[in-house]
């Protein structure tokens, strides 16, 4: 007998995943911020579409800093120690490349996705 696996996706997850780097250089390219700054902003700008969590943004922090696409700095900001993120030159270049992807790829899944509704 066939077994029936639940395959609810959740898209809006699984989507964001791979973009929430890139959205951290765009938001960053227009002021220094700190994770949680970087957070809200990104909320506020979405209009709420693309959350990201606290535990999600550190690491993508990290990873794009190791990458150095982002230079983080020791602040005391309101009496507490904050980590002030700017993006790099190399950053800035990373980010022009990735929205010329991401534009190349929702070019192409326009494409596809009006080709499968004939």
């Amino acid at each position: 007998m066939l077994k029936v696996i639940n395959m609810n996706i959740n898209w809006d997850r699984s989507l964001m995943l791979g973009l929430v780097k890139l959205y951290i250089l765009a938001i960053l390219n227009e002021n220094k911020r700190h994770g949680y700054e970087i957070i809200k902003e990104l909320e506020k700008k979405t209009k709420g579409c693309c959350n990201v969590s606290v535990g999600s943004i550190y690491p993508a922090l990290k990873e794009l800093e190791t990458m150095k696409l982002i230079k983080g700095n020791d602040k005391n900001v309101k009496g507490r120690k904050r980590i002030i993120y700017e993006i790099t030159k190399k950053g800035k270049n990373a980010l022009d490349e990735g929205i010329k992807k991401w534009h190349d790829l929702n070019d192409a899944t326009k494409t596809l996705f009006n080709n499968s509704n004939k």
